[in-house]
């Protein structure tokens, strides 16, 4: 990205402090899942949830980025899953395509994994492209979101699967990034 595209992206997907402020955070019983909940400018709620990796679907987990983590990285690893909520419950709808307010929903979904990895500290979040098309948009976003996250990095795997991680936590069990 040239300067001007990096700055124009930097200024489309930063949220304001009111978007900040509509961010609400929960925990399920078992601990498995954290979820931020957010509501857009377009009137649309959002969910944000942090998976467990047994609790994520079958086609994507850590070792398709690591081969060899151990069992401790791999349970500190989690699965990112955006949604578009329906009147409060989860509608199984993994886009913003036709919503009208992507830019801010990215920005705000990007602002949750900060959120949650300055909180809860884990070596590798994890997730896949829903609309494969937008695969190039989701290198642009994670290549501005780790300029603001020293010691970070990112993989990509084929099909759409993405994964950010912190090398120095995945390095002190011996796994080579």
């Amino acid at each position: 990205l040239s300067f001007v595209n990096f700055h124009q992206l930097h200024e489309l997907f930063t949220p304001t402090p009111k978007q900040l402020r509509t961010i609400k955070w929960e925990h399920d019983p078992d601990g498995e899942i954290v979820t931020a909940r957010f509501v857009a400018s377009n009137k649309k709620p959002y969910a944000v949830s942090f998976l467990f990796p047994d609790a994520a679907p079958d086609e994507i987990d850590p070792w398709d980025f690591f081969p060899n983590l151990s069992d401790e990285v791999t349970d500190a690893a989690r699965f990112v899953e955006f949604e578009l909520m329906d009147e409060g419950e989860y509608s199984g709808k993994q886009g913003i395509e036709g919503t009208g307010a992507s830019s801010e929903v990215f920005g705000l979904v990007m602002t949750t994994m900060q959120q949650y990895i300055k909180r809860y500290q884990p070596p590798i979040l994890y997730f896949q492209a829903a609309e494969m098309n937008r695969r190039s948009l989701y290198k642009a976003l994670l290549n501005r979101f780790l300029q603001n996250m020293p010691g970070w990095k990112y993989k990509v795997k084929s099909p759409g699967k993405f994964a950010m991680y912190q090398p120095a936590k995945i390095n002190q069990v011996g796994i080579e990034v």
